[in-house]
């Protein structure tokens, strides 16, 4: 299963890091649930602790800003219609080596 995080609030002060889902306690547990993970934001600083978040938790990872047709949902059009900078994290959970 994909895990969606769309447009989450970014919370932007220092002292709230722990409300963003990176910074949040929850984080690997939603990490350990999922194969992968996509990340919709407006705000690339968010999407940056994102990957460090995800890089600490040996997670491999892509990024790239949106094209104005690349839409998910209604909420996000107004944004693309606003003219906003869309970037998308996705990431796939880092594969096991197993030896035998």
């Amino acid at each position: 299963a994909k895990t969606y995080l769309l447009y989450p609030n970014p919370y932007p002060k220092r002292w709230q890091l722990q409300r963003r889902w990176h910074g949040h306690p929850i984080f690997p547990v939603i990490l350990a649930t999922t194969h992968a993970i996509e990340l919709r934001t407006n705000q690339e600083w968010y999407a940056e602790e994102f990957c460090l978040a995800l890089s600490a938790l040996g997670w491999e990872y892509t990024t790239r800003l949106l094209e104005p047709d690349d839409v998910l949902t209604p909420f996000e059009r107004k944004y693309t219609e606003r003219r906003h900078v869309r970037v998308v994290v996705q990431a796939e959970r880092p594969t096991q080596l197993s030896f035998t």
